[in-house]
């Protein structure tokens, strides 16, 4: 019988890294949405009813507090379960998601957060274009939050030169230039538009702000999403 080589495995290619690790996170934010979350509900509940029985006020305060505090938890998950998968990206478009995202990090933060979309952005944006400037502008607010100590901050999405453009400013302390490239999840930034032969730039000095700006070629005939799934471009 003639001899059959055996066949190679194929190497995945990063993009499909990407994807893998878009899945799973998908799979971890159900299970915290559907599952714990639920749960945390239901306990809920449970205390709000014990607490109606109690007589005693200092034990109906007490479990009264404790049902509080199973509220927060249950939004702080529920903030994970969508910072681990954007599915508002497929509900409410790329333009409307930013504009929440911005909306809620001025809400936990106390930054004020400007959000605008172009009038020449496409309609239907491809659904890895969508999700890298998603990743990148939640990553970039993340630092703006963390390390800015800015109280003010702009996010914008546009097209510039033919390609799909974000920007990401604030009005901070801004950071060393020779700050390492690795830093403030700058490579997975950077890893994320390079797979999609786009381009990072990043703006900074000390005392003067931070500017990131991301430009990624327009597909077509890509798996899309709606820019903004309810309605026209929003400046939120």
């Amino acid at each position: 019988m003639p001899h059959r080589a055996p066949g190679r495995l194929r190497r995945p290619t990063p993009l499909t890294l990407v994807d893998g690790q878009e899945t799973e996170r998908a799979r971890i934010a159900r299970e915290l949405h559907d599952s714990v979350g639920q749960k945390l509900a239901l306990l809920q509940i449970d205390l709000d009813q014990i607490a109606c029985t109690l007589r005693s006020h200092a034990e109906r305060t007490r479990v009264q507090a404790l049902s509080r505090q199973v509220a927060d938890i249950a939004r702080e998950l529920h903030d994970i379960s969508y910072e681990l998968h954007p599915l508002k990206l497929e509900i409410l478009g790329l333009a409307r998601s930013l504009a929440v995202l911005c909306q809620e990090h001025s809400r936990r933060s106390g930054i004020a957060i400007a959000f605008s979309c172009d009038a020449d952005v496409p309609d239907r944006i491809g659904s890895n274009e969508s999700l890298c400037l998603y990743r990148v502008a939640q990553e970039a607010l993340h630092n703006v939050v963390t390390h800015s100590n800015a109280a003010r901050a702009s996010v914008r999405l546009g097209c510039f030169d033919g390609a799909l453009g974000l920007i990401v400013a604030d009005a901070g302390q801004g950071f060393n230039d020779a700050l390492p490239s690795g830093g403030l999840g700058l490579t997975s930034m950077r890893q994320r538009v390079a797979l999609l032969n786009g381009s990072l730039d990043i703006h900074t000095n000390k005392g003067d702000g931070t500017r990131i700006s991301v430009r990624i070629p327009c597909r077509r005939n890509a798996t899309a999403y709606d820019c903004c799934a309810l309605g026209s471009p929003v400046v939120a």
